[in-house]
């Protein structure tokens, strides 16, 4: 069994949807949609990525009030392919890490989840924490647009800048990990990113078989759920994969997407810690969170304990 706690995140500055219209040449008719699904804003990050990525990792270190010297494994978390595009990337996020104080230690990378990461993330970082006599692992999952447009390549949704940490422990913490699930479908990756009906009818029977797969494993039903917290690529988006998970519409989760619209894979974390600060909670509350890429796919069950 795994345990999640000390959820932080750093996302860009906030810009308003509308300046996508001179940004990117978004068309008034696109603008428009976006605003009926509910996006106002999104998040531009113009520090370097290495900073906000570690700008997390600080922030959940002093949520938990331990050093960097407490932490000798860290799992990075890259939600696109295009996130470090060079060698220079890569350095720059070793060379930020040690000047966070993270000197030595297991630095691992997990990726080709595209905006599916958390359960992949969750799973992995437990594992090395169950071999790692008590010690924390520290979590970062980042997102960061570099060389495509900021609406993806199908145009329905606005990706925003962030990284989101957590720590994951073998012995305890705030949320306990019931279970969790990923399936990568080749068929569908092989359609490439435009999206076609195909690949949209085929994600929603994946979103769905995962969804009750995992809560099947956890031993909880979906409409015992807290809450629902899924990519926040629009309201729209979210009401789809509750419908295709069969999750009551009640349970759904919106409140981030006006403000953060999609920061890749780090929404799933960015809701969790959101909603938990909200409202208040009670032992034995159960989450779902799912993600929904063209051809990945994430579900992960969690307990709150307290």
């Amino acid at each position: 069994m795994s345990y999640l706690s000390h959820v932080a995140y750093s996302v860009g500055a906030s810009r308003p949807i509308d300046r996508l219209e001179g940004d990117e040449g978004l068309s008034p008719e696109l603008l428009s949609a976006f605003h009926q699904r509910g996006l106002e804003e999104y998040r531009h990050n113009e520090r370097p990525l290495a900073e906000m990525c570690v700008a997390s990792a600080v922030k959940t270190l002093v949520s938990a009030a331990i050093g960097a010297d407490a932490v000798d494994s860290i799992l990075v978390v890259s939600s696109n392919a295009d996130a470090m595009v060079e060698d220079d990337d890569e350095t720059a996020l070793f060379a930020a890490l040690h000047g966070a104080g993270f000197t030595r230690g297991r630095v691992i990378g997990l990726t080709l989840q595209a905006c599916s990461a958390f359960a992949d993330a969750m799973r992995v970082g437990g594992a090395i924490a169950a071999s790692n006599d008590g010690r924390p692992v520290l979590v970062v999952v980042f997102g960061q647009k570099q060389k495509t447009s900021r609406l993806g390549p199908q145009e329905n949704l606005v990706f925003s800048d962030g990284a989101a940490s957590c720590l994951v422990t073998a012995d305890g913490g705030t949320f306990e990990f019931l279970a969790g699930e990923s399936i990568t479908n080749t068929e569908l990756a092989g359609m490439g990113r435009g999206g076609n009906l195909a690949q949209f009818q085929g994600g929603l029977m994946e979103l769905r078989d995962v969804a009750h797969r995992v809560c099947e494993q956890a031993g909880v039903r979906i409409d015992d759920m807290r809450a629902f917290l899924g990519t926040n690529a629009g309201v729209g988006h979210l009401q789809l994969m509750a419908n295709a998970a069969g999750i009551p519409s009640e349970l759904i989760y919106a409140d981030d997407v006006p403000r953060f619209s999609h920061v890749h894979s780090c929404d799933n974390l960015i809701s969790l810690k959101n909603y938990a600060d909200a409202n208040d909670l009670s032992a034995g509350d159960t989450f779902l969170l799912l993600g929904w890429s063209p051809h990945v796919f994430s579900a992960a069950v969690l307990r709150y304990l307290g």
